[in-house]
């Protein structure tokens, strides 16, 4: 009975432990650091965020240059999600960080960032990881994690 008792403390134990994943933000090769990403109805019970098809969603981060002098070079913001051998684009607003954030970048320059992702609305529902990145005109890639999405 006591035996019983421990299993099921433990069972409970392990399933509060699943409850309380949260969503999987994997680095992808950043020379700065970021920190703090919130995605718009994305809460830390999900497993997956939950992006609304020909609708819009806010994306935040705090960045950090760190000692890395781009000079002032030109950045971009991407997002997109491969699939097979594909990369599906959204839409990011600004696609320019120097709207929002201090340009020409200075090292050691930490700042939040906001952006909004527009799903096009020909995709279709699916479940995929998303890639955030900023790049250099060169294409060198400043800052870049994933998560995964579903398309809704």
């Amino acid at each position: 009975m006591q035996l019983d008792r421990h299993l099921m403390i433990v069972a409970s134990f392990m399933l509060c432990l699943y409850c309380v994943r949260s969503i999987d933000i994997i680095e992808c090769g950043s020379y700065w650091t970021y920190e703090n990403v919130t995605i718009e109805n994305c809460g830390e019970e999900d497993t997956s965020c939950r992006l609304k098809i020909g609708a819009n969603t806010s994306i935040s981060f705090v960045i950090n240059t760190g000692d890395i002098d781009i000079g002032g070079v030109v950045v971009n913001d991407v997002a997109f999600f491969p699939i097979g051998n594909l990369n599906f684009s959204l839409a990011v607003t600004p696609d320019d960080p120097c709207d929002i954030l201090k340009c020409p970048f200075e090292t050691n320059y930490e700042a939040p960032f906001s952006a909004k992702i527009y799903v096009y609305p020909e995709y279709p529902q699916l479940s995929a990881r998303l890639k955030w990145i900023m790049k250099t005109e060169k294409d060198d890639q400043l800052l870049c994690f994933s998560f995964p999405i579903t398309l809704v």
